[in-house]
């Protein structure tokens, strides 16, 4: 009997033992649903995670770490602590978005390993649409830290791939404005020697997988990603070291710590449905850093440079533009590069015109500095913080109220660093921020509201540039709704009927589409002022009211690269808009399951036969009753039901 006790304690011993062995290499946080997981994992020495949805895997296990310069936390690491698992329930409230208001719910679990005294901590979280973690250095101290390289990986199971190649670096590049891949199967792990953008888009044979990053600060570097085999298996790649002329360095550096790199996001999905309506950028970015948003006004925007590219020179065209915002209750106007050699009056006298007409100026400036080339005025004041904030005193004082920022080129710290300082100062003067030749959004829109919208997209001025554009804008199209805009406001510049230097394939309908279809704090309006003007009334009508702030956003139906619908919410209006991303005439099936029981009258316009004119009419609808819609070649649609 003693024999058997004794034999019992001991398998107890020995049970215990492989259980806290256990606790010990691996790791867990689930979602609220408990449908996403993330496991955290410590063989060898070495962190790796997967990530699974319904118990299937969305991501294989992937590689962690980082190599500092005084300690490489890639090898060698040994657990440390873990916290228990911690609730987060925040309700957010934004200016600019996908939705005005939205609930934060997920669970947290912060782990902590050594190596030779040396301290990281992984933070983990999971939410029902996505996953992310960032590395934490806690411990306090001062010295010089350097990241050197970035180990963390995303290993995809077999996949389809919407992915955009990051720019190669040149006079007017990187930057995040080439074309996405259409559902590639396959990419080569040498075709683009620069790596690939985020955000990063795959179809699974278990459903969709987004990967991006949030929560950049000045205080680390910009990440894009490497294939490292053609496979799917994506690591983090450093800016490249060429960017902003070869100014600065590649790599993160910080003069203490503690110090967090931004998180690595992943989005998921069994349909599109939650990646397009996903928060988390938002959800992981720090909170509102301004006392007073009162101030924060999105709006509409006429814009006279992409019709006539001198302009900017001339008073009595800009005060034409001007006009046309009056005229369409549109709140801005912008005034874009080289205003600094106005004619026929000059920038005071426009701001004071546009005032009188209940229509504020939005102003242009280059970012350079050392570090870029590019000879478009005005320049050689935003990376000198002294002379940017009197510049922007004194432009308060001439009544502008917002500013466009162009040319940044790079994702090194640095420029990073000359973001958030230009926010801040013009924060501090009231006025509202555009960036263009720029990074994709990290929730910097939380954390400075008064960050309206930027670019990095090949958006609707390359009519004007690339003769390729026409032919690939209808597909992209289709794309970017699920892909770059899914990450924050994308300043596409949408809504262009005449043809520029080169001819549309896309309807009326479909540039119509695209004002809802696109999300922008400031959307601009860049045709000719007849060109709106002279629409018919209904369509006119909706350029009129059509929203830049939503309080609710929903994928409807489409798949990226043929077709896309997407419906907003404001207030009790919604408003639907598709677009065909094909060269066939097809019927789509609008599912309305989305709206309030009853019966609703709705304004219809779509293409009539000739894709350069539109029809509208009213058209009666209800919940459960889908709505056909027959859409052109490269057709569009958009339906308003109050």
């Amino acid at each position: 009997m003693r024999y058997f006790k004794f034999i019992t304690l001991l398998f107890f011993i020995f049970q215990l033992g492989l259980q806290v062995s256990q606790a010990q290499t691996d790791w867990s946080v689930t979602s609220p649903s408990g449908q996403l997981k993330m496991e955290l994992f410590l063989n060898n020495g070495q962190l790796s995670y997967r990530v699974l949805f319904m118990e299937n895997e969305m991501v294989k296990p992937s590689p962690l770490g980082m190599v500092r310069n005084d300690a490489n936390f890639g090898e060698n690491l040994v657990f440390g602590n873990v916290t228990p698992v911690k609730e987060i329930i925040q309700e957010h409230n934004v200016i600019t978005g996908k939705s005005k208001s939205f609930l934060e719910k997920g669970n947290e679990l912060a782990v902590t390993f050594s190596t030779k005294n040396k301290k990281l901590t992984l933070v983990l979280r999971a939410y029902d649409d996505g996953v992310a973690f960032r590395y934490v250095f806690p411990e306090t101290q001062e010295g010089t830290f350097v990241i050197e390289q970035e180990h963390t990986g995303f290993y995809l199971p077999k996949n389809e791939a919407w992915i955009q190649p990051y720019g190669k670096v040149d006079k007017y590049t990187p930057g995040y404005e080439g074309n996405y891949t259409n559902g590639a199967a396959t990419l080569n792990a040498i075709d683009e020697k620069n790596g690939w953008c985020f955000p990063a888009l795959f179809r699974t044979d278990l459903g969709w997988v987004l990967l991006t990053e949030a929560g950049l600060d000045g205080n680390f570097y910009g990440a894009h990603l490497n294939l490292t085999d053609p496979e799917g298996h994506y690591t983090i790649r450093l800016p490249e070291k060429e960017e902003a002329l070869g100014l600065y360095s590649a790599k993160a550096h910080a003069k203490k710590l503690p110090w967090a790199s931004p998180w690595r996001v992943i989005m998921v999905g069994q349909d599109l449905g939650p990646i397009v309506a996903s928060n988390i950028v938002s959800m992981l970015s720090p909170s509102n850093r301004l006392t007073d948003t009162s101030w924060i006004r999105p709006g509409r925007v006429s814009w006279s440079w992409l019709t006539d590219h001198g302009s900017p020179k001339n008073f009595n065209t800009l005060k034409d533009f001007v006009d046309l915002s009056a005229e369409m209750g549109w709140e801005y106007s912008l005034v874009d590069a080289n205003w600094n050699m106005m004619k026929g009056g000059n920038l005071k006298k426009l701001a004071r015109y546009a005032e009188q007409k209940g229509v504020g100026i939005l102003l242009w400036y280059n970012s350079a500095g050392p570090h870029n080339t590019i000879t478009e005025q005005v320049r050689n004041l935003m990376h000198l913080p002294e002379k940017r904030k009197a510049e922007f005193k004194k432009i308060h004082s001439w009544g502008i109220k917002g500013i466009k920022v162009d040319f940044f080129l790079s994702d090194k710290q640095e420029m990073n660093l000359l973001y958030k300082g230009i926010l801040e100062d013009a924060a501090e003067q009231q006025l509202l921020v555009n960036f263009h030749g720029c990074t994709i959004p990290k929730g910097w829109s939380v954390t400075y509201p008064n960050l309206m919208t930027m670019e990095s997209v090949r958006g609707g001025e390359n009519y004007s540039f690339i003769a390729q554009f026409p032919e690939t804008a209808p597909v992209q199209n289709t794309i970017l709704p699920v892909t770059r805009n899914v990450v924050g406001p994308m300043d596409y510049t949408p809504v262009i009927f005449s043809d520029l230097r080169y001819k549309h394939r896309t309807t009326y309908a479909h540039e119509l589409a695209l004002s809802v279809l696109f999300e922008s704090g400031l959307l601009h309006f860049g045709d000719h002022v007849k060109s709106y003007l002279n629409l018919p009334e209904d369509p006119k009508e909706f350029l009129k009211a059509v929203p830049v702030t939503w309080d609710e956003t929903r994928y409807v139906t489409g798949w990226p690269g043929k077709d896309m619908v997407l419906a907003r919410r404001q207030g009790t209006t919604w408003y639907v808009a598709g677009v065909n991303g094909e060269n066939r005439a097809k019927t789509l099936t609008i599912p309305l399951d989305f709206l309030d029981k009853g019966y609703h009258e709705a304004l219809f316009i779509t293409d009539k036969e000739d894709p350069k004119t539109l029809a509208s009419k009213n058209i009666g609808i209800a919940p459960k009753d889908p709505v056909k819609v027959d859409l052109m070649p490269y057709g569009g649609f958009v339906l308003r039901i109050p």
